[in-house]
């Protein structure tokens, strides 16, 4: 299997096969003669939060690889394709460019982003053509999808060399790109309404200290599950961050999670390492001195890991 490379986006993020059949013996009709190549047909649609897509059946999809973004490796190419990933709830931003400005942050590779006629419509989305600086000179496209209170980002990308050869196949897969609801971005906090007439005050703007304790925040969450009074526990604990409690309280506040999914995610780590009885799986990932998840976080993750 070819090797991925590794590149995150937010929060976390990249056609053909060749068919053959048999030689038909002379004056022999050849009823598939006509019928649409192998790599037209033999697809697979990749399910998001937010969007689908479509690549080819035999490329390989990695669920696990992180909590907020899934790897597809190519088995044409050497290269790697993540979707699913969220940059940030909309509500931090007042505006699509100080999101995009976030993207760039976490991607440096990132350069000027436009509208693209590409990706569907629907809702605010951008298209634009990536070059990372590592040793390996990775090239491709980033795709970002606002709707609603969330920015979902799919990140296409190959290596350098290979970039020009398998440019339009990448751009296919963008292509497919397909959103599962249309709602409008909304650059407010979740569930404040604007009165008639009157003007909505922009969002503060993060401080860099509180951009780095959400880095941190999410950087926690990539190696395992945790609940939120956990890890704001150890984003202000001295043996952890040691991070003042309001720039914390700020980071748990502003991350674009599932708790209840944490708390599966939690509970699986602990299956790994044993037996557990459905009861004391719930003890264990509500207990104050284990995981602090609340009832009913541990009670789905309950459910779903004995179901």
């Amino acid at each position: 299997m070819k090797r991925a490379l590794t590149l995150l986006v937010a929060t976390t993020l990249s056609v053909g096969m060749v068919g053959c059949s048999a030689i038909p013996s002379a004056g022999t009709p050849n009823p598939t003669a006509q019928a649409p190549k192998a790599e037209e047909t033999q697809l697979q649609q990749l399910e998001g939060d937010a969007v689908t897509l479509q690549v080819p059946a035999s490329w390989t999809v990695d669920e696990t690889y992180d909590v907020s973004a899934v790897l597809v490796t190519p088995d044409t190419f050497d290269g790697y394709l993540m979707y699913n990933a969220k940059i940030r709830p909309l509500s931090m931003f007042s505006n699509a460019d100080e999101c995009l400005e976030s993207l760039r942050y976490l991607d440096p590779s990132v350069g000027d982003v436009v509208t693209s006629e590409v990706l569907p419509s629907g809702a605010e989305t951008f298209l634009c053509e990536t070059q990372a600086t590592d040793d390996k000179q990775s090239r491709g496209f980033v795709a970002v999808l606002m709707s609603g209170d969330r920015a979902d980002v799919v990140h296409i990308g190959c290596a350098g060399d290979e970039y020009e050869a398998h440019k339009d196949e990448m751009l296919k897969v963008m292509s497919s790109i397909a959103l599962k609801d249309g709602q409008k971005p909304s650059f407010k906090p979740a569930g404040e309404t604007e009165s008639e007439g009157s003007a909505q005050e922009p969002t503060a703007p993060a401080t860099p200290e509180q951009e780095q304790a959400l880095e941190l925040a999410e950087g926690y969450l990539r190696v395992k599950g945790y609940s939120k009074k956990r890890l704001l526990h150890q984003l202000t604990s001295e043996h952890g961050e040691g991070l003042p409690e309001d720039v914390a309280q700020y980071a748990v506040d502003h991350l674009n999670v599932d708790w209840k999914e944490q708390a599966y995610r939690a509970g699986g780590t602990i299956l790994t390492y044993g037996s557990y009885s459905k009861q004391e799986l719930y003890d264990r990932l509500t207990s104050e001195t284990g995981d602090q998840f609340t009832p009913e976080e541990a009670q789905y993750a309950v459910d779903k890991l004995f179901s």
